[in-house]
């Protein structure tokens, strides 16, 4: 069978499977990707050195992320077709998945928080741009479970709201007054009747106006480094970190599915890494 064939079969399957339309338009890509790389060419002839060349190729100008993306991707297709058409072999077996660095996530200050919130008083639709900014900044949401919230998924009175994540998981987090409060101004002021939680131009927003309200505060505000969505998540996770949270509370609140995903914060809170090692002083004794 030819790849691409293979392919169409395998989009049907994930979709049957109840795969998220982002995730499989990023099976989609990435497979035809390696298409254009190599040809059309039978599933049974691909070899290990095949799809080696293709990530080499993937490596330049691309992040150790990326790669390993790819390198999943790949996975999970040659998996699926060794199971579901008996191959010979699985010539991703043998490849050892990209190394990927790791690195301590960045987030937002105390001082930037503040100033972020200050901004959003000077703009034009000001309660929304607030409602949104502490809603994120206090659930750690991801974009596009913020855009697909609609009004009935959060409860004003119980301080909750319902999340909707990857392949449509549901998940429960929590908000504060501030947050319920900001929320109950803004939509105290709507005059439309769509049922999404946060309105764009037509009906729900998209990523791209979250985007643009993020961008246009930050730059109000005066924060010379990027201020991207995803910095407002990481900072949640800071933040619960730093006031005591444990890392599987975090791992429920982000939706995340293994806690390995989540250890990425556990070395976040340097400040309190700084205070024990004041406290020890591990070389002063000598």
């Amino acid at each position: 069978m030819l790849l691409s064939a293979a392919l169409k079969k395998f989009i049907t399957a994930k979709t049957a499977g109840g795969r998220s339309p982002r995730t499989i338009e990023k099976y989609r890509d990435m497979i035809n990707r390696l298409i254009e790389f190599g040809g059309d060419q039978e599933i049974e002839t691909i070899a290990p050195e095949d799809l080696e060349e293709f990530l080499a190729d993937r490596r330049e100008g691309r992040s150790a992320e990326t790669l390993a993306t790819y390198y999943c991707v790949l996975r999970t297709f040659f998996t699926w077709c060794f199971h579901r058409y008996t191959l010979p072999r699985n010539p991703i077996d043998t490849i050892d998945k990209p190394r990927v660095p790791k690195r301590l996530p960045q987030f937002l200050h105390d001082d930037e928080v503040s100033a972020l919130l200050l901004a959003t008083r000077r703009m034009v639709n000001r309660f929304k741009a607030e409602a949104i900014l502490r809603f994120m900044l206090d659930t750690g949401a991801r974009a596009g479970e913020v855009v697909r919230l609609k009004q009935e998924d959060i409860d004003l009175k119980e301080g909750t709201a319902r999340l909707f994540g990857k392949d449509q998981e549901e998940r429960i987090v929590h908000i504060g007054e501030k947050t319920k409060a900001a929320i109950l101004r803004y939509w105290s002021g709507r005059t439309d009747e769509y049922p999404c939680a946060f309105h764009g131009y037509q009906d729900k927003m998209k990523v791209a106006g979250l985007r643009s309200i993020i961008r246009r505060a930050a730059k109000m505000a005066g924060i010379k480094r990027r201020v991207y969505l995803h910095l407002l998540r990481h900072t949640f996770a800071h933040n619960w970190i730093v006031g005591g949270g444990d890392l599987e509370s975090l791992r429920r609140i982000l939706g995340h599915s293994s806690l390995n995903t989540t250890q990425i914060y556990a070395g976040i809170d340097q400040a309190d890494i700084h205070r024990k090692h004041a406290a020890i002083k591990p070389a002063d004794k000598f």
